[in-house]
């Protein structure tokens, strides 16, 4: 948490004497915001993320180039705080913009192309479009693995969220699979990035917990709690997200009245965070009405 604040801290102090230097438009301010906004969303804070977002499209518009590759990551990242918190149709217009001119631009293979598409596909499936959602991730998952310019984490979270859609449709076999692979990638990583491990723990744990799986289902809940915690604080949104995977787990093993109070708690403090229309305030709510009433 602690690396998160410090990074912070010298991020908008070198954006103040950026903007001393070379003035509010310029390309190096635009890079130094987006920088800023993509670490502000890693931590949670999607409404910051967000306004910081608009202000480097702002300042490529102002350059007079909104469609610049550099812009086109930013409406991703706009898009993506935006989905989370539950703003689905100003994301979807955002991504779907982005596709149709990184496609354009790039080529239909563009790593900036298929962020694009997974992100797009992941907003489908929030809004209960798993049918699109799952055709669109098959369809762009080979190319997805073999892209030259992806980080071998995004290629793994990826593949966990086509876990999830495949779980969504009812594919279990497929979801296992998908969920397995993308944990196995991190064993071939130098570096492993917290946000994508979180997210990749938080996946297996629930296509093992759908499956009945309960040890490795609860083993990477647990995983992911104790990582979100160390990286991201409790209360955070990360946190919160991973007591309310973790909460399913203690349902499974049949702590009914511990399982009701962690997922009450996730699903409050998500709503707090984001809004009650985001994805994951929306499945912790889910999970918790799904839980038989404590004793």
């Amino acid at each position: 948490l602690g690396r998160y604040q410090d990074a912070d801290g010298r991020y908008t102090q070198a954006l103040a004497m950026m903007r001393k230097l070379v003035g509010d438009n310029h390309p190096d301010v635009a890079a130094t915001l987006n920088n800023l906004a993509v670490l502000r969303a890693e931590q949670g804070d999607y409404k910051s993320a967000a306004d910081l977002c608009r202000q480097v499209l702002a300042i490529w518009q102002a350059q007079g180039k909104p469609e610049h590759p550099l812009a086109l990551v930013t409406r991703i990242h706009l898009a993506s705080s935006l989905r989370e918190l539950g703003n689905f149709g100003e994301a979807e217009s955002l991504l779907r913009q982005v596709i149709v001119s990184a496609q354009k631009q790039l080529g239909e293979n563009h790593p900036i192309a298929l962020l694009a598409n997974v992100d797009l596909a992941i907003l489908l499936r929030d809004q209960d479009q798993v049918g699109a959602a799952l055709a669109l991730q098959r369809k762009i998952q080979p190319a997805v693995e073999t892209a030259k310019g992806l980080p071998p984490q995004l290629i793994a979270a990826a593949t966990s969220q086509l876990a999830l859609t495949e779980l969504a449709a009812g594919d279990t076999a497929a979801a296992r699979a998908h969920a397995d692979a993308a944990m196995k990638s991190f064993d071939k990583m130098k570096t492993v990035d917290a946000v994508s491990l979180t997210d990749v723990l938080k996946a297996q744990a629930r296509v093992r917990l759908a499956e009945k799986d309960t040890a490795v289902g609860c083993a990477a809940a647990e995983q992911a709690l104790a990582l979100a915690r160390e990286k991201f604080g409790d209360g955070s949104l990360r946190g919160e997200q991973a007591h309310a995977v973790h909460g399913e787990c203690l349902a499974q093993q049949g702590h009914v009245t511990a399982a009701h109070a962690e997922l009450e708690q996730a699903a409050e403090r998500l709503d707090a965070l984001t809004g009650p229309q985001s994805p994951g305030a929306h499945a912790a709510r889910v999970a918790l009405e799904k839980l038989p009433q404590p004793n």
